[in-house]
């Protein structure tokens, strides 16, 4: 059994061990630590099975440019990462729902994230009419927790500037 909870201080060196193995390479890690160091998070929940880490998921806050006049609290999600030998066992989506009921707690608006659609849909993420800062489209995606809120919106969604500065 998986459980989820929040990431405490003492955690960073056994996530940024997950992420490293989960993408193989060391700029998600780098994007991690970045981040924290900024204090930039909103929310970075871990995986923990017999009390080892096995996964973790970032939460940021999303900016609209131009900023749109309507009070909205956005959140990106990602990057999202499960230990090798722990993926395709339901750890990923335990942390995807845990992270939308957070999200919901903390009465986010919407959720964006840069993934497959293939598997992001059956969370309930669907493509956006809102424009990205990497100008990606199908695979640029929105779950909207408060209906209809960005249907009027016309910007372009950015992320914390540690996305760009990490290379992830």
């Amino acid at each position: 059994m998986n459980a989820i909870r929040h990431e405490r201080p003492r955690d960073s060196a056994r996530i940024d061990s997950v992420i490293l193995a989960a993408f193989g390479s060391m700029d998600e890690v780098k994007l991690v630590q970045l981040v924290r160091a900024r204090g930039e998070a909103v929310l970075s929940l871990v995986a923990e099975r017999d009390d080892e880490i096995i996964g973790q998921a970032l939460l940021t806050p999303i900016i609209l440019k131009p900023a749109w006049p309507a009070p909205l609290r956005l959140f990106g999600l990602g990057p999202i990462s499960v230990a090798p030998e722990y993926q395709r066992a339901g750890v990923g989506s335990s942390l995807m729902h845990a992270a939308i009921e957070e999200s919901r707690t903390l009465e986010a608006d919407a959720i964006f994230l840069l993934g497959d659609p293939g598997y992001y849909e059956r969370f309930g993420f669907r493509e956006t009419h809102i424009g990205n800062e990497y100008g990606v489209t199908r695979e640029f995606m929105v779950l909207e927790l408060r209906e209809k809120c960005l249907r009027d919106v016309r910007a372009t969604a950015h992320y914390v500037a540690a996305f760009g500065e990490a290379g992830a």
